[in-house]
């Protein structure tokens, strides 16, 4: 998991771009496994859809968001 709160937008992704690469290079990322991002940034939504539209390696599985009141 990583955990990306009062990260502002591009951060939170670029922390999960880093955090995939660093797995891959260290071998120890396989098909099908799962990085769950928990970030405060609602920009970020917009940011992980369109990197999951261009991406190779990444899907995007799931989203969550939780309104404020």
């Amino acid at each position: 998991m990583l955990e990306a709160p009062g990260l502002n937008c591009p951060m939170p992704l670029v922390n999960a771009r880093k955090e995939i690469r660093k797995l891959e290079l260290e071998l120890e990322l396989e098909l099908g496994e799962v990085l769950r991002v928990v970030t405060t940034d609602r920009g970020s939504v917009a940011e992980f859809q369109g990197w999951a539209k261009v991406a190779k390696n990444v899907e995007l599985i799931g989203q969550e968001t939780e309104s404020r009141r």
